[in-house]
């Protein structure tokens, strides 16, 4: 059954003083407006005289969602005939969008601040019920953020596109990013993330702006930490220490695959490489974590089994670097000089793959030792990627570079407030700053 109720404008978001609503009408499917702007006296645009109607038109616009249903507005357009030099022409409407005539202002600022919020465009088609064609319109010309670098500089490579598909389309498989550990939001992304492509970037910026970074924060990734090295002297580079971590545990992780697979096949070495797969997560942890006993004998089984002493003592030095990292040292050169006798028993093991972590840690010492004295790290970045993968998954893949940019700058690229309530005393705090 039609309803037929009667609203003031500003009750759909239309202003009251410029349109009319004639009546709305509450449809199954949607909410259905009829609109007509306010007679008043028109002039020629060309000539300026006054002028006479000359008929009218009507047009479907859609309207931001109303009653949390889509709201289409039928606005009657009016038009008019100059008597002195025969001009005719329709009456300007505030109503429509500058970008298409048949979305509202009210929609746009609607698209936009939705998909800030993370929503897709078929969700957005499903709510407005306005097309995606119109929708991407909206986007396409939506402002992005201001081309600039932050104080405190985070850059990390996120995937872009899978590699067959980036192949076969000729877009970047990966970006590099660009975040502000400040705002924590994500201020431009570039395609691809070879030095070539940083570089310009860079360069894009006056020497100036680029003297006004204080921090760069990166993981072990060589061209970024060469790059921050060349374009920001004055700024102190950290070297994100979980990857420096995760650099040494991959190492003795692959020493532990390298020795199942040389084992040969046979009831015994079918036992020994059980053990070993058993224990691959327990020797990445703290030995002091391994709380049962039943754990602790996994590992030393593991470590006591034929052919592991490449194994052993790479196991070992794990542990010395899990002990330097939880030390709490009085000076930084105390912390340096640990760390290089570290980089020497790692040398000594004659281990491959130890030996090659500690030659890549002792190139990137002086960065490995600045995130570990104050603490900083690059979890800002790791966090907006996550969220940048987020997007690609519920968006299903984008077609272009372009627009998986445009859509990662809409909702990363702006400071959001965080979506939890207020605490007790806070707002205890704040009715009292109100009262007085």
């Amino acid at each position: 059954m039609v309803v037929i109720v009667r609203r003031s404008a500003e009750l759909i978001g239309i202003d009251g003083s410029t349109y009319r609503v004639d009546d709305i009408r509450d449809v199954e499917t949607h909410t259905s407006v009829k609109v007509t702007r306010i007679a008043q006296e028109i002039h020629c645009p060309e000539c300026r005289c006054k002028t006479h109607a000359h008929g009218s038109t009507t047009a479907t616009v859609y309207h931001a969602p109303y009653a949390g249903k889509p709201c289409l507005i039928t606005l009657k357009k009016r038009r008019f005939r100059c008597p002195t030099c025969g001009k005719t022409f329709t009456e300007d409407q505030p109503l429509l969008c500058r970008l298409t005539p048949h979305a509202s202002t009210r929609l746009e600022a609607f698209v936009l601040d939705e998909l800030g919020k993370g929503k897709t465009i078929a969700e957005l088609e499903r709510i407005t019920g306005a097309s995606k064609n119109i929708i991407a319109k909206l986007e396409a010309n939506a402002q992005m953020p201001k081309h600039r670098l932050p104080h405190n500089l985070c850059i990390d490579e996120v995937k872009a596109f899978p590699k067959r598909i980036a192949i076969r389309k000729g877009e970047p498989h990966m970006a590099s990013c660009i975040y502000d550990a400040d705002e924590k939001t994500l201020v431009d992304m570039l395609a691809g993330d070879d030095p070539k492509t940083v570089t310009a970037y860079l360069e894009s910026f006056t020497k100036g702006e680029r003297d006004a970074v204080a921090t760069i924060s990166c993981d072990l990734n060589g061209s970024y930490i060469s790059l921050a090295e060349k374009f920001f002297p004055g700024a102190v580079i950290y070297a994100d220490k979980f990857h420096v971590a995760k650099l040494v545990t991959e190492a003795v992780d692959d020493v532990r695959r390298r020795l199942t697979r040389t084992i040969e096949d046979g009831i015994d070495h079918k036992e020994q490489r059980r053990i070993l797969r058993k224990a691959a997560k327990l020797m990445l942890t703290r030995k002091d974590m391994l709380k049962r006993q039943k754990e602790r004998e996994c590992v030393r089984c593991a470590l006591e089994s034929i052919g592991a002493d490449d194994l052993k003592r790479a196991y070992l030095t794990l542990q010395l670097f899990f002990e330097w990292s939880d030390t709490t040292f009085e000076s930084r050169d105390e912390m340096e000089t640990v760390l290089k006798r570290w980089i020497s028993i790692a040398r000594r093991t004659n281990v491959p793959e130890v030996r090659s972590v500690s030659n890549t840690i002792s190139r990137r010492k002086t960065y490995i030792v600045n995130a570990w004295e104050y603490g900083r790290t690059n979890a800002i970045a790791e966090s907006l990627n996550r969220q940048i993968k987020d997007i690609i998954r519920t968006c299903r893949g984008f077609m272009s570079f372009g627009a998986l940019r445009r859509r990662c700058l809409l909702v990363l690229g702006h400071k959001r407030e965080p979506n939890k309530p207020i605490p007790l005393f806070t707002r205890s705090d704040k009715r009292k700053e109100g009262a007085s």
